[in-house]
């Protein structure tokens, strides 16, 4: 059965609190609506110039000071201070607003896609509370036989006169091996990393923009970023950059 293609679409925030859009990011019709105290450690990630902010992608909470996202995603938010917008599941009432001192990729993110990941930190401390909180990162490998969840704000067709929905929405995908996953790439000429895995989900995958965002296994830990995304097109999985495989990264610049 081939799944249908689709985006989902995010508002656009400026620190004046300015509503606009930006283009397709992931598309999430199945699952259900997030409540209150699920996925609090997501967050979105925007990029900023003289004019204001404009979303880029997601990133998820793993302390007060350290957001973890993809490379891809960060790679032009030097010029400018990025800002991090957690605590909220309804677009409509935005969260805090907070701003980077720093941005640090992986060193061979642009020769080893399976490298795409990055730190982000935060100028002030995040305030923690039931929608804004740190998630435990992996410790141990993945597995083919894990399913997960991720989440956004996505349409529920890329050609659905709806640009968004306002709360937060997460479904579920299942882990499938490296040979199926490989196999399945190949045939549209893609390849998988070694610090990479795939999820797939009948009517749902992430889509452009969506980079960043957590995949998450049992006992809420972070088993992955969502890297590239196939919108479903032509029955390709989801690929993820898997945490576990830069644990020692992550830790030697932040500890965690």
């Amino acid at each position: 059965m081939v799944l249908q293609a689709a985006c989902l679409v995010l508002f656009l925030f400026s620190t004046c609190n300015i509503w606009g859009y930006t283009e397709g990011i992931a598309y999430i019709n199945a699952g259900h609506e997030a409540q209150s105290g699920e996925f609090p450690w997501q967050v979105s990630v925007l990029g900023r110039n003289s004019v204001g902010g404009e979303f880029r992608c997601g990133g998820v909470i793993i302390s007060k000071n350290w957001i973890l996202s993809t490379a891809s995603c960060v790679k032009s938010l030097f010029e400018y201070p990025a800002l991090i917008l957690a605590g909220s599941l309804n677009l409509a009432k935005p969260g805090i607003v907070y701003e980077s001192n720093r941005v640090i990729s992986h060193g061979d993110h642009e020769d080893h896609r399976s490298r795409d990941v990055a730190l982000i930190k935060t100028k002030h401390e995040i305030k923690f509370h039931l929608l804004a909180s740190p998630i435990t990162l992996a410790e141990a490998p993945i597995s083919s036989y894990f399913s997960g969840e991720m989440a956004g704000w996505g349409a529920e067709h890329y050609k659905s006169s709806k640009k968004y929905t306002e709360r937060l929405r997460v479904t579920n995908m299942n882990i499938i091996s490296t040979e199926a996953c490989r196999a399945l790439l190949a045939m549209e000429d893609e390849k998988l990393g070694e610090g990479q895995f795939c999820a797939t989900a009948i009517g749902a995958a992430a889509c452009k923009g969506d980079e960043g965002g957590a995949f998450v296994t049992q006992n809420n830990v972070l088993s992955g970023l969502i890297d590239r995304h196939f919108c479903t097109l032509n029955d390709l999985p989801t690929v993820f950059i898997d945490v576990y495989y830069h644990r020692d990264w992550i830790r030697n610049i932040t500890g965690i």
